[in-house]
């Protein structure tokens, strides 16, 4: 019993640390972003497509009535519309609808480099930086003189990350434009068309525009600005672990200053006995 009570406390020790907590909240909300994203980037493959079959009319007479003396004398051929299957959006395709397709590829990649970036930047602020409800967001600030070196590189990450959602930005109104005047022009089905179509770019665009104004105001304001946790929460006071390992490291070099000190005081004893020889 005393075994089970032992797991079941460090079981709830590991879970309500706040780094794990906000690592679990940064792998379920990616593994929803990342659904979002792949669908809104590939307007021309997910949103329903108008394809057409082109099926000779004797052939659809012998399926309906069977083949009797009267189909000799039907002729022609009947075009018959349907949504596009997933194998027909990259078969017998239009120079411009080859263009788009590669372009939803590229925009794609993009987000994934995206998501390289923000997902280390993310993993950095949760190693480097906590939460503390009680202190306002500016209050970071004031690590400035404490950790210059880290407050420098959280604005090296904070300008890369803004950087990266700027040229998202535009990439994805290009992707968006072009992908419309595909679906639109040249393969528009019926209201499922206009419908997917603005569905998967308002969930993803609602994604960049909070992504924007999450790295343009961490790196304004020297902010830590989670993009995950807790509704864009911005970390404000130095990571517990961080100051462990500065502690150790402070004690490792007094360490090696004593021992560097008792080896200098250890060669003058030995001067001073050489000397009395």
């Amino acid at each position: 019993m005393s075994w089970l009570r032992k797991k079941y406390n460090s079981f709830n020790e590991y879970f309500n640390n706040q780094d794990v907590q906000q690592n679990m909240t940064v792998v379920t909300s990616f593994a929803s972003d990342a659904f979002k994203v792949i669908m809104a980037s590939l307007l021309c493959i997910f949103v329903p497509q108008q394809c057409q079959t082109i099926e000779d009319n004797r052939d659809i007479f012998i399926a309906q009535f069977g083949d009797i003396a009267i189909v000799e004398h039907i002729n022609g051929t009947t075009t018959q519309a349907h949504i596009c299957t997933f194998n027909e959006n990259f078969t017998d395709l239009i120079d411009y609808n080859t263009f788009v397709l590669v372009f939803n590829f590229i925009t794609l990649s993009y987000f994934i480099y995206l998501y390289y970036i923000e997902l280390r930047r993310e993993k950095w602020l949760i190693y480097n930086f906590d939460y503390d409800k009680d202190k306002a967001d500016e209050n970071i600030l004031t690590l400035k003189d404490s950790f210059p070196e880290v407050m420098e590189e959280l604005q090296k990450y904070n300008y890369k990350y803004m950087i990266t959602y700027k040229y998202l930005h535009i990439l994805y109104i290009c992707n968006f434009v072009f992908s419309a005047f595909l679906v639109l022009h040249y393969y528009y089905y019926d209201y499922r068309t206009v419908t997917a179509l603005l569905t998967n770019v308002i969930l993803c665009s609602n994604k960049i525009r909070i992504g924007r104004s999450v790295s343009k105001e961490s790196y304004k304001n020297e902010y830590a600005y989670s993009f995950y946790n807790n509704k864009n929460l911005s970390f404000n006071v130095i990571d517990p672990r961080y100051l462990r390992a500065e502690k150790e490291i402070e004690e490792t070099n007094l360490n090696m200053d004593k021992t560097h000190e008792n080896i200098q005081k250890h060669l003058n004893s030995i001067k001073k006995y050489i000397n009395t020889l």
